[in-house]
């Protein structure tokens, strides 16, 4: 997800704003832009908790992602990766430099918004949504995301792994998971 979202729209220096970074798709998101020599700002609901972490996983800046001021915070980012949708649309469009983009590639906020779309518009802003089956469209952009993880994978995409659970623990590692207080996969 996160390579076939990203690699057409990053490059060096590109500013990314990654909202759930510490899941497995924004760690992921994360590697791609280290790999690519993007900055990666990782956004999070506990960034006390999980600043180290994903500092050391390569993150440029941690930011809270609920922060009343998380535009001014962001500054001129040029990509939004977003797992959360709603109100935050807004936040990243007033961020995103003219000519930006948001990919939309998630739905953890599902609650209804109203997209700034005079700001959107004169801004010259893109909404993207992105999803897997768009990649297994584009048979281009799917061998070159393909060829992109065969180089990296395992050097700068390393697979980082929270916990496992046997499949009878399907309910605790679901538990594990709501609770948000992980970094990576479950």
């Amino acid at each position: 997800t996160a390579a076939g979202a990203l690699l057409p729209h990053i490059k060096k220096d590109t500013r990314v704003a990654i909202s759930a970074a510490s899941s497995s798709v924004g760690m992921a998101a994360m590697a791609t832009c280290r790999a690519r020599g993007a900055l990666p700002i990782a956004l999070t609901t506990h960034v006390q908790e999980k600043r180290d972490t994903l500092l050391a996983a390569g993150a440029h800046a941690v930011l809270d992602i609920r922060a009343s001021d998380l535009a001014q915070q962001l500054k001129q980012i040029d990509v939004a990766f977003c797992a959360v949708s709603g109100p935050v649309i807004n936040s990243y469009a007033k961020a995103l430099r003219p000519g930006g983009r948001i990919i939309q590639y998630g739905l953890l906020d599902a609650s209804p918004w109203t997209p700034h779309v005079g700001l959107m518009i004169g801004k010259h802003i893109t909404l993207e949504y992105f999803n897997l089956i768009q990649l297994l469209e584009d048979q281009e952009r799917l061998a070159k995301t393909i060829a992109f993880i065969q180089t990296h994978i395992g050097k700068e995409l390393p697979i980082h792994i929270h916990q496992t659970f046997p499949l009878n623990e399907l309910a605790h590692a679901m538990d594990v998971m709501e609770a948000n207080r992980h970094v990576g996969k479950i």
